[in-house]
């Protein structure tokens, strides 16, 4: 599934419609003046789901509503319900949602950052669970449709034979797996929070790290690429919402549409696609003011941080020898 994320092929023509739905999230919250019904990963997921040639999470339709639903839904009641420490309530629910994604069988790990985004925005509006609901099934239908229409029927199952042996030791590594990412996560946060910088731990970067530690992905030989992206993507979003919104008084939509466009245009240019990049240059849109500038840095450091524990702790790759990620790149490509 990893190696999908970094699809090269897009599908041109549904574009607009990745765009289009942005654009009616961003002016809905305008019109209602309610922030809580951004949510940022839309942008990844409509990407994931309508314009990278094979789908970025998997192929069951269902899962794009389901799993971003649930997981929006647990880390809206963990605020409301349960307001201790930020640091207690994201492991709680970092810990739950890897829990539905087993339980279920989902793929879809933007559904870490519909659980995580409550807890660090103070979200108290059932406005957003309702938002991430109604977006993901519009989603959902809407990949029903272009399988429909580009006639897709592939099910996003298969059968393999395996000995008993070897499943224990497969899950063996992925029990070993889900501690590393659950310590990985918590020691970021535990920074993030110590500091007063949030956005180190902005939902869409878990979401990339994540991504980037499965076991027999081969992202990580894209590495430069991808902090290359996140980093402009964050950058892209503060400008464009700075000129549009904050110096031309213009509508917030035309900004959002702006970023997803140009980021959409430097996936076409790279010939590299990653979805979690399309969240991190949205997410601006609900940040406050004073905290606009200093997003992209953040952002710059949790992903060199998130990148650098992935390359060292989860690929093994030996500490300090930085020229063994050019033989690795080559041995991946």
């Amino acid at each position: 599934m990893n190696e999908n994320i970094g699809e090269i092929k897009m599908k041109k023509k549904f574009i607009p419609f990745a765009i289009v739905l942005v654009i009616i999230m961003c002016i809905i919250s305008e019109y209602t003046g309610e922030k809580e019904i951004v949510f940022p990963e839309i942008a990844a997921l409509a990407i994931g789901a309508w314009v990278i040639e094979k789908s970025a999470w998997g192929n069951n339709n269902f899962y794009f509503w389901l799993s971003p639903t649930i997981a929006a839904l647990t880390g809206f009641l963990i605020t409301k319900c349960f307001p201790y420490s930020p640091f207690l309530m994201i492991a709680t629910a970092f810990i739950l949602v890897l829990l539905q994604l087993k339980i279920i069988g989902s793929e879809v790990s933007p559904s870490l950052s519909a659980a995580i985004l409550p807890i660090l925005m103070h979200t108290q509006s059932w406005y957003y669970p309702l938002s991430v609901c109604l977006l993901t099934g519009v989603i959902a239908f809407g990949k029903k449709i272009i399988d429909i229409y580009e006639k897709d029927y592939t099910v996003d199952r298969y059968s393999k034979i395996i000995n008993p042996q070897k499943e224990i030791n497969l899950s063996k590594e992925k029990l070993l797996n889900f501690v590393k990412l659950l310590a990985s996560v918590l020691m970021v946060s535990a920074i993030a929070l110590y500091f007063h910088w949030n956005y180190i731990i902005a939902p869409p970067l878990i979401v990339a790290f994540v991504e980037l530690t499965k076991q027999n992905g081969k992202l990580y030989s894209k590495t430069k690429l991808i902090f290359m992206l996140l980093v402009v993507a964050a950058f892209s979003g503060v400008i464009w919402l700075y000129l549009i919104y904050y110096l031309l008084h213009w509508p917030i939509w035309i900004s959002a549409g702006m970023s997803i466009f140009c980021l959409l245009l430097i996936f076409h240019f790279l010939q590299f696609t990653f979805p979690p990049a399309a969240a991190i240059t949205l997410l601006p849109i609900i940040i406050p003011l004073e905290n606009l500038w200093t997003y992209p840095w953040q952002v710059f450091i949790g992903s060199a941080i998130f990148l650098l524990i992935n390359l060292f702790w989860f690929k093994k790759l030996p500490l300090f020898k930085f020229s063994h990620i050019k033989q690795f790149n080559r041995k991946m490509e």
